[in-house]
């Protein structure tokens, strides 16, 4: 690894200060001046070409005698109503920023754009509260009783066609599945109430299914007996190893008689959610 060092000694003031004016034509470091680029002043800057070695930047503070010798570095605008003190890391095209947006509250964002708020992937409030709006998560219901879908062993994929959310838009509300959009932990919750049950029903079996493995039965009972005036309902969860492009989704099953049994709609009875765990 190499670098240069380009050293500041001042016996009397171990700091060293750098002041821009964002509409100045250059801005002082230390004995030297950098001219402004576009309308963006540039206060002190480090470029080099150096093949197959590093180049950085070292803020050391080599006493190893007191709890108190720290190191740091400060980004910091002129208050709440300015803009944004934030770090840039570049890569071609690819641009990601971390730092304080005074936009949103003064909450610590980290953004796949050119700059915070653009694209945020984590929104830390001053509050504590972490959110990730670009997180896979979806939850969706049926929106309305959907009669005789099975009774005589039909198996079918529980329809929940009404979209409350979709964060990475990986549910389709037509085909009722998930697919994932990078490999991780998921997990998944379906409910179910069904309708039409006759003493005939002796079996139901509910299930969550991914490309991978079969989770459940959630249920493998007589749905009949505990049926309330032909109605019952049931809930099933998992969490599932997924890799990228995988899919997951619920089905119902319900054997023993006539294809009289009904999917009830709405969001509290039928529903089908997931999420990225880690």
């Amino acid at each position: 690894m190499a670098y240069v060092n380009n050293s500041i000694n001042n016996t009397a003031d171990q700091n060293f200060n750098c002041t821009a004016n964002i509409n100045a034509a250059s801005a002082t470091f230390g004995n030297g001046s950098y001219a402004s680029v576009g309308s963006n002043t540039i206060p002190f800057q480090g470029v080099a070409s150096n093949a197959g070695n590093t180049v950085f930047g070292l803020i050391e503070n080599t006493d190893n005698t007191n709890s108190g010798s720290n190191a740091g570095l400060v980004i910091e605008v002129g208050g709440t109503s300015a803009g944004e003190a934030r770090v840039g890391f570049v890569a071609g095209a690819s641009e990601w920023n971390i730092g304080l947006s005074n936009a949103a509250s003064q909450a610590f964002q980290i953004s796949n754009g050119i700059s915070l708020g653009s694209t945020n992937v984590i929104t830390a409030t001053t509050a504590g509260a972490v959110t990730m709006p670009l997180q896979p998560a979806f939850l969706a219901y049926r929106s309305a009783v959907i009669n005789a879908q099975t009774g005589d062993g039909t198996i079918v994929t529980l329809p929940c066609n009404t979209v409350v959310f979709d964060q990475a838009s990986n549910y389709n509300n037509g085909t009722f599945i998930f697919t994932a959009p990078v490999t991780g932990k998921y997990r998944f919750t379906a409910n179910v109430q069904l309708s039409g049950i006759a003493a005939g029903h002796t079996s139901l079996i509910f299930m969550i299914i991914t490309t991978g493995r079969a989770y459940g039965p959630g249920v493998y009972l007589n749905p009949a007996p505990i049926a309330v005036s032909g109605s019952v309902a049931f809930n099933h969860n998992c969490l599932a190893n997924m890799t990228a492009g995988q899919t997951a989704y619920a089905t119902i099953q319900v054997s023993g008689s006539t294809k009289t049994v009904a999917i009830q709609g709405s969001a509290p009875n039928t529903f089908f959610s997931g999420e990225l765990v880690c």
